[in-house]
């Protein structure tokens, strides 16, 4: 049955579970997550319809509207949600290469929503970690992208133990600085991840260094979503370069 489940059915069956425990500790998300999801809802609607002349229901737009509603803080203004969620489903639409959107919407709405409100992310959807690291591990087999999230967490590991070394203080702390859903839930979106198994091992490593110097530099903004923009970016160029060596190969 697990295996019949669409991986972007499956992908938003998860985070909707993990967005319900989490109501449970903040009831208040429920406001984000209605404004999110009725705006990528509508909006894609639209956009989709102006491209493709056809009502359908889009997905994608359904998984984008819960990640920002449930990442995004509960004590915020409502226009913070909508202008999120716009910038999301714009970016998709409009920001693409070869037919496919270089950014992950929901991470491309949240990065400049921080550059503009200085908010701080709340990562509700990471408040049962036994349960995002299960559905994570299933999740990202499902997508084939396991060697991704992996290589990414034991890159973190590494460099975050290294750092602590260094500056001679406890491992464990600079350690649990991991995001679990980042890594099991939106760096491996289909789309903006790497296709090639060697260029998910080099961008996995890159993304664990970059995660442990983002949040070093600049703690203001989350070092998870600065991570996954800068790597959606070097994507499409490392898979490129390697298609094209293996042709002259």
């Amino acid at each position: 049955m697990f295996n019949k489940i669409p991986q972007k059915s499956l992908m938003g069956i998860f985070t909707f579970i993990l967005i319900i425990i989490a109501f449970f500790s903040d009831g208040k998300i429920v406001f984000n997550l209605i404004i999110a999801l009725l705006t990528t809802i509508i909006l894609d609607l639209i956009l989709t319809y102006i491209k493709e002349k056809r009502f359908y229901i889009p997905s994608s737009a359904v998984i984008t509207g819960l990640l920002i509603g449930g990442i995004l803080p509960s004590a915020i203004p409502f226009y913070i949600p909508l202008i999120a969620s716009v910038l999301a489903i714009l970016s998709k639409h409009f920001i693409i290469i070869n037919k496919r959107h270089i950014f992950n919407p929901a991470s491309f709405g949240l990065l400049v929503i921080l550059l503009i409100f200085s908010i701080s992310l709340v990562w509700n959807v990471n408040s049962n970690l036994y349960l995002v690291i299960l559905f994570g591990l299933m999740l990202s087999y499902k997508i084939k992208r396991l060697d991704y999230s992996i290589t990414y967490l034991i890159s973190h590991i590494i460099f975050s133990s290294l750092l602590a070394v260094y500056l001679k203080e406890s491992i464990l702390p600079y350690i649990l600085t991991i995001n679990f859903f980042f890594a099991f839930f939106m760096f491996i979106e289909p789309i903006t991840s790497p296709s090639k198994r060697k260029s998910r091992i080099i961008l996995g490593i890159l993304a664990g260094l970059l995660s442990v110097i983002l949040l070093q530099l600049i703690p203001k903004y989350d070092h998870s979503i600065l991570t996954l923009i800068i790597i959606n970016l070097l994507t499409p160029i490392l898979d490129r370069k390697l298609s094209a060596k293996q042709i002259s190969q």
